[in-house]
């Protein structure tokens, strides 16, 4: 029987660790070409009669044995590359792999190829919210999106040239934006404009410009909060 952890990838075999050749049951034969996840290094199966001092190789069983072929990276580089993106240690075994799940490090799902972050230690197989977080960037960017709020509103009378602060009708919990603009309606005598300098849970500040001083129009302003 080939155990349920080695996969057949367009002419190569996949394992996660060179001990499991020895230690697991896979029915491999020789010439067959084998990638060895924790040190990402391609290996050869050949026969154990094979002699040659000069290549690295790991004996499996009486038979055969894996001879190296190629290191695509650095096991070490890659790994510290990989942990720091996440935050974390990420595990080179899948969630469906047999063994213990540790809390806090990070397993691949094998269906969906997602990133997800152990949240209890088990020995579980199955993906469950239980045990396991996903962390995917599409799921983050779908959790924030679905946060972040956005409310509308149109601010009192502003008639001269100058800075003001407008205060928010409620306090929010945590605002991330503010956009404003002119709001008027009717013929404008000449050109305003109102730019952002600033902006609060409770409100924000802005200053309100003109082409012609002499001339200022009297405008609202219509603003969009971002927030949380």
């Amino acid at each position: 029987m080939i155990y349920n952890d080695l996969y057949d990838l367009e002419s190569f075999i996949r394992v996660n660790t060179i001990n499991d050749l020895k230690t697991k049951n896979y029915e491999l034969k020789e010439d067959d070409i084998v990638f060895v996840i924790e040190n990402f290094t391609f290996y050869t199966i050949k026969s154990s009669f094979e002699y040659n001092s000069e290549i690295e190789n790991f004996p499996i069983n009486a038979k055969y044995k894996a001879v190296k072929t190629i290191t695509i990276i650095d096991k070490e580089e890659n790994n510290n590359k990989i942990n720091g993106i996440v935050g974390g240690v990420v595990n080179p075994s899948f969630i469906q792999d047999d063994g213990q799940k540790t809390e806090g490090q990070y397993y691949l799902d094998k269906p969906s190829g997602k990133l997800h972050k152990c949240i209890k230690t088990t020995i579980s197989t199955t993906n469950s919210t239980e045990f396991f977080k996903d962390v995917s960037l599409n799921c983050i960017l779908s959790k924030l999106e679905n946060l972040i709020k956005i409310e509308t509103g149109i601010t009192g009378d502003y008639t001269n040239v100058g800075a003001y602060n407008f205060i928010f009708p409620k306090i929010y919990k945590q605002v991330l934006g503010v956009a404003i603009n002119v709001y008027k309606t009717g013929t404008a005598a000449t050109l305003e404009n109102v730019y952002l300098t600033g902006f609060n849970n409770t409100g924000f500040s802005f200053v309100k410009d003109c082409v012609e001083a002499a001339r200022a129009n009297t405008v609202k302003v219509a603003y969009t909060v971002f927030y949380v």
